[in-house]
């Protein structure tokens, strides 16, 4: 796969204060402020006062589109606008008095918009007038912004919050930029990377822990600060970036936009897993399952050939097993072969991810069903002993119920353990 990649830049002009202009501003509580703007190019930081310091405004503004032009980079996207939140061409960042927005900060999913509370803005200019610093929270909120991968990944809820996480650390560390302390007391570095290689390394340590019992529910590693297991998940996109590097980082994120949706948590381990492999050419199955998980398999695309034999296609205008309104069945095999250079494979099953034209796989497992649904590989052939070692292989029957007798497209993933 071929993703073409264009950086964002990360110097952006110099930014302009609108004179002693107050704008309205209606916030996420429907609440409506004067508030002073400060311009950026994808930005405008919005405040109580126009008495602050211009040369500081100015240089925490920029690092805001410098951050927002990393974020752009990795998704390959901005944002979706949204009204009251979109000023001038640019992301509202508004400052909220206290106890008036969702917490000390707060970002949309997805769309333009974050607040920050007095107290957290008050943090993050002094910490530039001050130190030269920048705390982190804005830069977390663009990560709320440019979240748009909930269909993929957000059936394992730690995904959401940690791609916050890792792209906060990440987005700042691209663009230079030095971080303040963490809640005013945890030097910055030392709260990277305390989550990011720290909770991570106990984690890859640990060999009774996995996905299921941490992210699963909802549960880290025990760890001194007390990070949870979002940040676990976050650490986890970090080390494809730590790894990769920032261009198949954001190849990561434009595979991972075109999987299917994920209906359960293990799907949602899968496609991270699947992008990853894509992007990066490594496995990253090491990430959530250290040996087998639990029984739950994982798709195994890149160990197997799966290719179907047109000597045994099929169509018939015959619909026993298909539900009503069907007009026929297509009929066909397709053979699945362990690759010379893999693991043994158990517990081996197809799952749709694409049947078109309102199609149904007619022998999947528990009845007719379209994409999500599965059919069991049955013991024959080189699978007899229910292992497929290298070179082996199993001829697959699969039988489509057609609504009408006419192309179609039809597409699984293969599932299985290794042994």
């Amino acid at each position: 796969m071929i993703v073409s990649l264009a950086l964002a830049p990360f110097v952006v002009t110099k930014n302009a204060y609108a004179n002693g202009a107050t704008v309205q501003y209606t916030s996420f509580q429907n609440d409506t402020y004067s508030l002073y703007p400060w311009y950026g190019e994808k930005i405008v930081l919005l405040t109580r006062s126009g008495s602050l310091d211009l040369a500081a405004m100015q240089a925490i503004v920029a690092a805001l589109d410098a951050a927002y032009g990393v974020y752009q980079t990795i998704t390959g996207r901005e944002p979706n606008i949204w009204g009251p939140t979109f000023l001038n061409g640019r992301s509202t960042i508004a400052e909220i008095p206290d106890g008036h927005t969702c917490g000390a900060g707060c970002g949309l999913l997805a769309f333009t918009g974050i607040e920050l509370d007095s107290t957290r803005f008050a943090g993050l200019y002094n910490g530039y007038v001050q130190h030269g610093q920048y705390d982190q929270a804005p830069f977390y909120e663009l990560g709320r912004n440019f979240w748009f991968y909930g269909s993929q990944l957000g059936a394992l809820d730690p995904f959401v919050t940690g791609f916050a996480i890792a792209n906060r650390f990440i987005s700042m560390e691209v663009a230079g930029l030095a971080g303040g302390p963490f809640n005013q007391t945890l030097a910055f570095q030392t709260f990277k990377e305390s989550i990011v290689f720290d909770l991570l390394n106990s984690y890859l340590a640990d060999p009774t822990l996995n996905w299921e019992n941490t992210l699963n529910v909802n549960q880290a590693p025990a760890n001194p600060f007390g990070w949870s297991a979002n940040d676990l998940a976050g650490a986890m996109f970090y080390r494809l970036f730590y790894e990769n590097g920032i261009a198949d980082y954001h190849v990561f994120f434009a595979v991972l936009a075109s999987l299917p949706p994920a209906s359960s948590p293990i799907d949602a381990v899968n496609n991270f897993i699947e992008a990853a492999r894509l992007a990066t050419g490594r496995d990253y199955t090491y990430l959530f399952c250290k040996s087998i998980c639990a029984g739950l398999p994982l798709v195994v695309n890149n160990l197997v050939a799966f290719a179907p034999l047109p000597s045994s296609f099929k169509t018939i205008g015959e619909t026993a097993g298909c539900p009503a309104g069907f007009t026929g069945k297509f009929t066909f095999s397709a053979r699945l072969t362990e690759k010379n250079t893999s693991p043994a494979l158990l517990n081996l099953f197809a799952k749709v991810t694409t049947l078109t034209n309102g199609n149904l796989l007619q022998n999947a497992d528990g009845g007719p069903g379209g994409v999500g649904a599965t059919l069991t590989v049955a013991k024959a052939g080189g699978f007899s002993d229910g292992l497929l070692t290298p070179n082996e292989f199993v001829d697959v029957p699969f039988t489509i119920c057609l609504k009408q007798m006419k192309a179609f497209s039809f597409f699984v993933d293969v599932l299985g353990l290794t042994q």
